[in-house]
């Protein structure tokens, strides 16, 4: 779900400045939130595990310049994802965008291949992944969304 935030986000940078709140709270999503980063005009960070972000805030001001703030508010974002709950909302001028949910997904034609019959795929892929090592899976974003209780396809997904 994470790669399909940030496939949404990049495709609508163009549109608005990104200011990004994203909620952590135990530290696990440090890597997300650096390639979040590319993409923010500022970046606010919520976690309990603040010593796990020191390093990567240090490296997100050194690439970049953007100077992340640990904090519990949210008060200014645009853009606030839940981490944790994989859930992203994005501040509209209409509304709010509840992005969540993600389904159909797809993978490189190799391994498209290797799927057997009569076994549920992202079972299959998961394992590919986790105990064969085909970790270019953890590339993959899904299709289809759930914006506002609606399916949608992640490439018709634009905010302004």
């Amino acid at each position: 779900m994470k790669n399909t935030f940030l496939k949404i986000i990049r495709s609508n940078r163009k549109y608005t400045p990104m200011r990004i709140f994203v909620s952590d709270e135990k530290g696990k999503y440090t890597d997300f939130t650096k390639k979040l980063s590319e993409y923010a005009t500022s970046l606010a960070i919520s976690t309990t595990e603040k010593e796990k972000y020191y390093e990567i805030c240090e490296e997100i001001t050194e690439d970049n310049g953007l100077c992340p703030v640990l904090t519990d508010s949210d008060s200014k974002s645009t853009v606030k994802i839940n981490a944790d709950k994989n859930i992203m909302t994005v501040v509209c001028e209409n509304e709010n965008l509840n992005i969540f949910e993600g389904q159909d997904f797809r993978v490189p034609e190799m391994y498209e291949q290797l799927l057997p019959r009569g076994v549920e795929k992202y079972k299959f892929y998961s394992a590919l992944y986790e105990l064969c090592g085909v970790f270019s899976l953890g590339d993959c974003i899904f299709d289809v969304i759930t914006a506002n209780k609606e399916k949608k396809c992640v490439q018709d997904i634009h905010f302004s």
